[in-house]
């Protein structure tokens, strides 16, 4: 695919990853993106923002550009969404487009993101998850709030303390205990394990299960990855799950729960995506056909984190910023960024987990810091 002419169509609430990954593999990409930061606007032929709205990508906003889109750029072969943007799938069916969507079928989406079909399905499945009601507990205390559909984390809330949209909401327990996901490729009946990865909130957040970094690395034993691999693969037999997809848990007295399915690439993907000449979207579209990569191909060779920075006070990106190389995701200048809004993500790699998570906590700082930037106006 290295010398494909062909363009793809990539749609995400950020598409940085999912753009770099593809030009990677050869692909020219244009880009439909919440952010349009500059590493994004680099690496594409073409670019239009859509604004951001609850769980993701306004969804009146993205259809309107998205047919702008498909009467403007020419070429497009195939188109990729991302977090925020798995509505699309189900608007191409509507309006009759035939652009091959490389991902998971509108069905599959709505069954993963409609809360009372997923628990459902896990439960069918014997797969544990933590209890789960679609009316108010009684008593408050250790329950959590979430709206369906919603990412990063920001749709959670402890009962009591409000949710993070407006979208359906359901009540979970909330079970204390590490989180961890796992990144996988499908071909709608069997599994490529990528790896598993130890996950964090962001700190000092005012949504405090606001998604905040990784790395591809986490303490399971044998036994547990092998339980945790068997519950990949019931759901993806049992959704007919294709492509790049991650599954969230939490660990409870050495057992993981289930906590929902991204059915999509979800971040931690770029943590594996490291194989020069080869971009992991490569390997995403060939599972959407049906073809697994051979066994250990994709997984990562060394330990590698991401963190995503949040503005800790409200900025206007000056045009004088010097990122670091270890900085991506980079706002343009004269970008308005709240307080508490993704600023940029740092990245790192070493041998050991605390080491990285160590250097990522650094670069934090450093980026904070180094955003000599204009206050933004009120």
């Amino acid at each position: 695919m290295s010398a494909s002419p062909e363009t793809l169509l990539v749609i995400s609430a950020s598409a940085r990853a999912l753009v770099r990954s593809a030009r990677r593999s050869g692909w020219r990409v244009s880009a439909l993106d919440g952010f349009g930061d500059q590493d994004t606007r680099a690496c594409v032929q073409s670019f239009t923002p859509v604004r951001m709205g609850h769980g993701g990508l306004d969804r009146a906003d993205l259809a309107r550009r998205l047919r702008r889109a498909l009467k403007k750029w020419e070429g497009l072969s195939g188109l990729v969404y991302g977090g925020g943007a798995e509505a699309v799938a189900g608007v191409l069916a509507g309006w009759g487009v035939s652009l091959p969507v490389y991902g998971n079928a509108p069905e599959v989406v709505r069954v993963s993101q409609d809360p009372a079909a997923f628990f459902a399905l896990l439960d069918r499945l014997a797969i544990p998850h933590p209890e789960v009601r679609f009316s108010p507990p009684r008593h408050p205390h250790g329950w959590l709030s979430k709206s369906s559909g919603g990412i990063g984390g920001t749709h959670v809330a402890r009962l009591g303390e409000g949710h993070g949209g407006e979208l359906s909401c359901y009540f979970q327990r909330e079970i204390p205990g590490p989180t961890l996901s796992v990144s996988f490729l499908a071909d709608g009946r069997d599994a490529r394990i990528l790896g598993f990865n130890t996950l964090w909130t962001a700190p000092a957040h005012p949504r405090p299960f606001t998604y905040g970094g990784a790395v591809n690395r986490a303490a399971l034993s044998a036994a547990q990855r092998a339980r945790l691999s068997g519950h990949v693969r019931a759901l993806v037999a049992g959704l007919g799950l294709v492509g790049l997809n991650g599954v969230d848990v939490v660990m409870a007295g050495g057992e993981a729960l289930v906590l929902e399915l991204n059915p999509r690439p979800s971040a931690t993907f770029e943590l594996y995506d490291v194989r020069p000449g080869q971009g992991l979207l490569d390997w995403h579209i060939r599972a959407c056909q049906g073809t697994l990569p051979p066994a250990g191909l994709c997984r990562a060779p060394t330990l590698r984190g991401h963190e995503i920075v949040y503005a800790d006070r409200p900025l206007r990106i000056g045009s004088a910023v010097r990122w670091p190389a270890w900085c991506s995701d980079r706002p343009c200048p004269g970008t308005g960024v709240g307080r508490h809004e993704p600023l940029c993500t740092v990245h790192a790699h070493g041998a050991r987990i605390p080491v990285v998570m160590s250097e990522l906590r650094s670069r934090r700082a450093q980026a904070l810091a180094g955003v000599y930037s204009e206050p933004q106006a009120a």
